[in-house]
């Protein structure tokens, strides 16, 4: 919406990327001065026991709140079933081993699920960014078709937003991606004389787009495993910043048939987002440590965590949250 008005009030592109470019700057300052922390549960995978335990306490400070009775007796635990881990059974010790992306097609299961999100957000980048691109060819005023455009991803992020905590991620962010790219694959078979119909069908398609993008940033984070979490999720949105460079070439499709482009990016979105029934659901479950904690995640088919699947561990250690059964913690 803001570029929408943006670019009614500054005409000359030149001048338009300048404003949209400079606001971006303290962004820029805050990355360079390392003012976000590290995560701390990423820390403990890779056993970095105090390197976490100076974050988390610092966020104590921060929040003004106490630390639980129970958060000294698990960061002990962290350190010595680490030790005993490496000294009994002689693995190299997380502090050693370096994951790559190689790691994120080691097995099966982690292969197939790297392969769907990768082309998964190739084509909902596509649909997403050509919904927009393709707004100007409606009905109507350009600036006002835009505007729109932006202006529907508001209740499509809120949408977006409720189910996915209501109905799980992958089964949501599917229905989305769906219904966007079957309202694209449908917007330009309407009747020149009911363009309202159009109109409309790019509207719901951008809704579906924008809720399954937004959606699918939290699955992504909540699906790999913390030792690859960060290669996972470059890899997937380098895919989205492909298909977003390729983008305006679809619009030559046009020469060859007036909707092709649409056919295009939405029968292949609408494809490829069948594809997430077939991830597995991460909702009200623990994060994945390591990759053998995500072959766990693809043995629970349940909504809600299996909690039986775990050994009890004492009351006295209980946590929110999860302790990677890697290190062998529920033994101890």
């Amino acid at each position: 919406m803001t570029l929408a008005l943006l670019a009614y009030g500054i005409r000359h592109w030149r001048f338009l990327q300048i404003a949209t470019a400079v606001p971006q700057l303290p962004l820029l300052v805050i990355y360079l001065l390392r003012v976000a922390p590290e995560s701390p549960r990423w820390l403990l995978s890779l056993g970095h026991v105090s390197e976490a335990d100076v974050i988390i306490r610092r966020a104590v400070r921060a929040n003004k709140v106490s630390l639980p009775n129970s958060y000294f007796t698990i960061t002990s635990i962290y350190s010595n079933a680490l030790k005993k881990k490496v000294e009994e059974k002689k693995e190299v010790p997380y502090t050693e081993r370096k994951y790559d992306f190689s790691d994120l097609f080691r097995t099966s299961k982690l292969r197939a699920t790297t392969c769907i999100m990768f082309v998964n957000w190739f084509t909902l980048s596509l649909c997403y960014y050509g919904l927009s691109l393709f707004s100007t060819d409606l009905a109507g005023n350009d600036y006002v078709s835009f505007f729109l455009s932006g202006l529907v991803e508001i209740p499509g992020i809120i949408l977006g937003s409720y189910i996915i905590n209501r109905w799980g991620r992958s089964k949501s962010i599917a229905l989305f991606i769906i219904t966007s790219g079957l309202s694209c694959l449908l917007c330009p078979f309407p009747p020149k004389n009911v363009q309202y119909i159009a109109t409309a069908l790019s509207l719901v398609g951008k809704l579906g787009a924008t809720a399954a993008y937004w959606s699918t940033f939290l699955h992504v984070a909540e699906l790999f495993p913390t030792v690859v979490r960060n290669m996972g999720i470059c890899l997937v949105a380098m895919a989205a910043r492909t298909s977003s460079i390729l983008l305006p070439f679809t619009r030559l499709l046009s020469d060859v048939w007036q909707p092709f482009p649409y056919v295009i990016i939405g029968a292949s979105t609408a494809l490829t987002g069948s594809l997430m029934f077939l991830v597995p659901e991460t909702l009200n479950r623990p994060l994945p440590a390591t990759i053998e904690e995500f072959k766990e995640l693809h043995k629970r088919r349940r909504n809600s965590f299996d909690k039986s699947s775990i050994k009890a561990v004492p009351k006295k250690m209980e946590c929110r949250w999860a302790i990677p059964e890697s290190y062998g913690i529920c033994d101890v």
